[in-house]
């Protein structure tokens, strides 16, 4: 009887594809190939594009990564991309608590989706969407809730004269929910966050100049969570000039990032880091690598400013077509809403495995050590991660995570969520 119920689901399914074609006679469908976002040694003001999105509770969108095709209703220069999809998660820890409080759940995921992308020109796009959620937990140990995810990204090339290009991109999201782990956000409650702003570049052949700037801002809808709203504005410069035709560069970059709060206890605050470095390509290795300072200075008058060195280093290693490896490391001052400022030190580790051109497995560890001068606190995640597109426009993704932190003077917390989802596109 299932069976019977899924394959008259599936009819039904192919049946409302054709009216919708029918119904858009003028639309064409389009295949068209879409490449991966393959982190590498160029310059980007990553640290200015960084936003208090990060720690909302994980949304399953399984064609965000990486898609062989991607299919497109295309209306003269317009392009429509809807997509449904549906997941479910096992979470042995749902709120976060040490193992003789711990409790488990489902959480079953509902996300449709509709990408827009307009071209009237080379040298002019826009790319855009939205998505809604539904998030159900089966035994009720959170309450349910709904999400919304907007997105948006217009670029322009050749602003005036060759090399310079302007890019302005913005976001939106709502959730009821958040990482229990995540210290910048009180998880459980409903918020929204968005964020916008302006990069514009220049390259003159061996030189390149990159600026941006970027406004975020949070809001709880809850009145008794209105202290913990913040808001933030972030720019970046960046200067690289290129050493070799094969790609060694050396750059410098200043980044400063404000922080507005009702925080009372921390106030306002400022963080800025300036580095200098050399990135570039060696045969089939990928590598950046730059050292600098970095300070932290809070309106408060009863703290003190303070200001430590900083590194980072990145390297990628591709030796074939199947196998991928990435290596990253930093240490730099942190500074989250909620948990004030911290002495961030970060290792990260990728591997990635293309079995062929549809099956793709990525393992992945990371380890953080936070140092908060009066206690610490160790998170290590390491998990699996498989997904295979079905046919052009289904797509099956199955991970497993697992994290381990560790507080000084605290009991320890340990998480495993696994997840299997599945994407319908058009």
């Amino acid at each position: 009887m299932r069976l019977k119920a899924l394959a008259r689901g599936v009819k039904w399914l192919c049946w409302a594809g054709l009216l919708q074609l029918h119904w858009g006679a003028m639309a064409e469908v389009v295949n068209e190939p879409v490449k991966a976002a393959i982190p590498g040694p160029g310059i980007e003001p990553a640290k200015a594009l960084e936003s208090p999105r990060e720690g909302f509770a994980e949304r399953i969108s399984l064609f965000q990564e990486r898609e062989p095709t991607a299919t497109w209703l295309k209306f003269g220069e317009l392009l429509l991309s809807p997509t449904y999809s549906q997941s479910s998660t096992y979470n042995d820890n749902v709120l976060g608590q040490p193992a003789d409080s711990q409790k488990q759940d489902f959480q079953v995921n509902y996300a449709p989706r509709l990408a827009v992308r307009y071209a009237p020109s080379r040298d002019f796009t826009f790319d855009g969407g939205y998505g809604f959620g539904w998030h159900t937990y089966a035994n009720q140990v959170a309450r349910h809730y709904m999400t919304h995810d907007a997105d948006g990204a217009l670029n322009w090339n050749r602003v005036g004269l060759d090399g310079l290009s302007l890019r302005c991109d913005g976001s939106y999201q709502q959730t009821g929910n958040t990482g229990v782990l995540v210290q910048d956000f009180v998880a459980f409650n409903r918020l929204h966050a968005y964020n916008f702003g302006p990069t514009l570049a220049y390259r003159l052949n061996r030189l390149a100049v990159v600026l941006n700037y970027q406004y975020a801002e949070t809001h709880y809808f809850e009145r008794r969570n209105l202290i913990n709203d913040f808001s933030s504005h972030a720019g970046t410069a960046v200067l690289s000039y290129r050493l070799t035709e094969r790609g060694l560069a050396a750059y410098a970059s200043y980044s400063a990032k404000s922080f507005q709060t009702l925080d009372p206890v921390t106030g306002d605050c400022v963080v800025q880091e300036g580095r200098v470095g050399l990135q570039g390509v060696y045969r089939k290795l990928e590598f950046r690598f730059g050292v600098g300072e970095n300070s932290a200075s809070y309106a408060q008058p009863s703290l003190r400013d303070k200001i430590k060195p900083g590194a980072a280093m990145g390297l990628r290693y591709s030796p074939n077509r199947i196998v991928s490896c990435e290596l990253g490391a930093s240490r730099a001052f942190v500074v989250g809403p909620l948990s004030g400022s911290t002495t961030n030190t970060q290792l990260n580790g990728t591997v990635v495995l293309d079995l062929s051109k549809f099956d793709r497995v990525t393992l992945f560890t990371a380890w953080t050590d936070e140092d908060y001068g009066t206690r610490r606190r160790d998170t290590l995640l390491y998990g699996v991660r498989y997904d295979r597109p079905l046919t052009r426009n289904m797509k099956l993704l199955a991970q497993v995570d697992r994290t381990e932190r560790t507080v000084s003077l605290q009991p320890d917390v340990k998480m495993t969520t696994a997840t299997i989802g599945l994407t319908l596109g058009f």
